[in-house]
């Protein structure tokens, strides 16, 4: 779990989000010892080890999110905070499904898999070519490679999303004449 720590001045107040740490922790079932979120050690332990990021393994992750991070900051659609626009769909259970449509039809489509398994899902209402941006498997990001097809067009087959994989399309042709 992430180790959340707190800095206030009244000791009951620590003691409290203490009890509320120990409570969540245990309707979630993690093993172990929950963390005193007042302790130095906590804080601590949440530090960044920015030298992990010139490491194997962790390189790969870096550069990934860093991909993601100057996407959304240069795509338009994706950098506003705006929700208008925005669906979100969850598929058998555990597959989500965001669209986000923008100005002049810049629509994004993003599909995570949020199960360990390979998931199959139809995205019925889905029309247009699309080509995938990003892909959790790719090498360049230490996975075993792409699994999603580079263009799709009218989304008529499944796609198939790696287990915890996470895809990123951009509509190119909505295929309606101007």
């Amino acid at each position: 779990p992430f180790p959340y720590f707190v800095d206030y001045s009244d000791p009951s107040l620590n003691q409290a989000v203490w009890h509320g740490r120990k409570n969540e922790f245990a309707l979630l079932g993690w093993p172990g010892d929950t963390p005193d979120p007042s302790a130095d050690e906590t804080f601590s332990s949440s530090r960044l080890d920015l030298d992990l990021r010139c490491r194997m393994g962790h390189r790969e992750i870096f550069e990934f999110y860093k991909e993601l991070l100057r996407i959304k900051r240069t795509v338009d659609t994706l950098s506003t905070p705006d929700r208008k626009g925005v669906d979100v769909q969850l598929l058998n259970g555990d597959c989500v499904v965001l669209t986000r449509r923008g100005p002049q039809g810049r629509t994004w489509l993003a599909l995570f898999n949020l199960s360990v398994t390979d998931r199959s899902v139809s995205l019925p209402g889905i029309s247009g070519r699309w080509e995938r941006i990003v892909d959790s498997y790719a090498k360049r990001w230490g996975g075993p490679g792409e699994r999603t097809p580079f263009l799709i067009d009218d989304l008529q087959d499944n796609i198939n999303l790696a287990g915890h994989g996470a895809v990123l399309y951009r509509l190119i042709d909505s295929g309606r004449a101007p």
